[in-house]
């Protein structure tokens, strides 16, 4: 991982901007990859204040979506139904019901600014499970569990990142395969202070 794209295909990558009078300053490009050993995400991003999130994952790990961040959430079972008609609502307004959906992995990307530090969190189902319990309460995946790099644009006004999660990091046994159709999203958020 070196965060440069250049040996990824982009051609299934996804833009998203806030507004387009803005889209040239503050935009984000996601692309995702895999193949028999990992799930690959990338991001080129545009951003006035770049890679800036001061959320410590060992303090306020529960809070790293609230500035410069990424999130992808992907089903990794390919024999579910397509698309996708689960919905975190509905264990949120009925505390009863048993999300029992581990074939659904929400990741949130972040670049910890104070240490220099990509962050990796890790949840199963749609009602935000720990991938494993020995990761803390923040489901932060350790270190030598998956690969990153982050890269800053030359000119200052944004970034590029890339990051290789093993299958084993995302408790896949089986991984989708070429032809599979899986559901996904993603999206990214921007800050411009220093939280």
């Amino acid at each position: 991982m070196d965060g440069k794209l250049g040996d990824w295909d982009l051609s299934g990558q996804i833009e998203m901007f806030v507004f387009q009078s803005l889209q040239d300053k503050q935009n984000a490009k996601f692309a995702i990859m895999y193949d028999a050993n990992a799930l690959y995400l990338s991001g080129e991003v545009r951003d006035p204040t770049p890679m800036m999130n001061r959320h410590n994952p060992d303090v306020t790990g529960d809070k790293g979506w609230d500035a410069d961040s990424a999130q992808f959430r992907i089903t990794v079972d390919p024999s579910r139904e397509y698309p996708e008609e689960e919905s975190a609502f509905k264990y949120s307004r009925n505390k009863e019901l048993v999300d029992s959906r581990d074939d659904i992995k929400h990741l949130t990307l972040w670049y910890y600014t104070d240490k220099d530090l990509p962050v990796l969190q890790l949840y199963k189902g749609m009602s935000y499970r720990p991938e494993n319990p020995d990761w803390g309460r923040f489901s932060i995946a350790p270190e030598e569990k998956f690969q990153s790099a982050y890269i800053p644009t030359p000119d200052g006004k944004g970034y590029t990142f890339e990051y290789r999660v093993p299958w084993t990091t995302l408790g896949v046994e089986a991984p989708p395969r070429g032809g599979d159709a899986v559901a996904g999203c993603g999206g990214g958020m921007w800050t411009d202070i220093w939280k």
